[in-house]
């Protein structure tokens, strides 16, 4: 009960998938979810999503971050659009400085970034992004009210995205369990759900500015 998301809610979404590879429709390439690491035992993925499809994961491991840059760059070539949405924090930012250098459109995912988005309810706000990235995961899933998403039927990721627990605090904000401590209870890093979720993380809209003299 304490799950993000149930298990049956994942595997729907898989067959899904394996009905979007059979007809193959025409659909809009969005952009891909870069979750960065290096030379440890984690994984670099790189989620492709296509409207409300993630086609593919890409793994690499024991990589520097120009080479996941170059691979980035690949995709958003091939695809001529779409956005990065790249983990920010520790190896990942190398890879962000570059990419928009380079020109291309990139939402720099911080984890830690605080958000004013509330769930569906519009009762209950966020401890920081990564919870609303993984909420927004959950409510896009639900059989009920959601995107009917497509996710490959991939093991490690029905792993990943089935595995971190929540709880609201006191001041009515859904916390999502860290990274480490989901790496520590299941003895790996999600790295493959991070990659997917960020690339459906709802994005933050520009505060507006207020006229002159402009009531409220």
């Amino acid at each position: 009960e304490d799950a993000v998301i149930p298990l049956a809610w994942v595997e729907a979404a898989n067959e899904r998938w394996y009905a979007w590879q059979d007809e193959k429709p025409l659909l809009v390439f969005f952009g891909v979810g870069v979750d960065v690491a290096r030379y440890g035992a984690d994984s670099t993925i790189l989620a492709l999503r296509f409207e409300n499809v993630i086609s593919e994961l890409r793994r690499f491991r024991k990589q520097d971050t120009m080479q996941t840059t170059g691979f980035v760059v690949g995709v958003l070539t091939a695809q001529k659009r779409g956005i990065a949405v790249v983990d920010v924090l520790n190896m990942g930012a190398g890879v962000v400085d570059r990419l928009r250098e380079l020109g291309y459109t990139v939402d720099a995912f911080n984890a830690s970034t605080r958000t004013d988005i509330k769930d569906k309810s519009g009762e209950l706000g966020f401890l920081n992004r990564r919870s609303l990235s993984w909420w927004a995961m959950r409510e896009a899933l639900d059989p009920q009210t959601g995107l009917d998403l497509a996710l490959p039927p991939d093991d490690e990721l029905i792993g990943d995205l089935t595995a971190p627990m929540w709880r609201t605090t006191s001041s009515g904000l859904i916390r999502i369990e860290e990274k480490e401590e989901v790496k520590k209870r299941i003895g790996r890093a999600p790295d493959a759900g991070d990659a997917v979720v960020m690339v459906f993380c709802p994005q933050e809209k520009p505060a507006q500015k207020k006229r002159a003299g402009a009531w409220g």
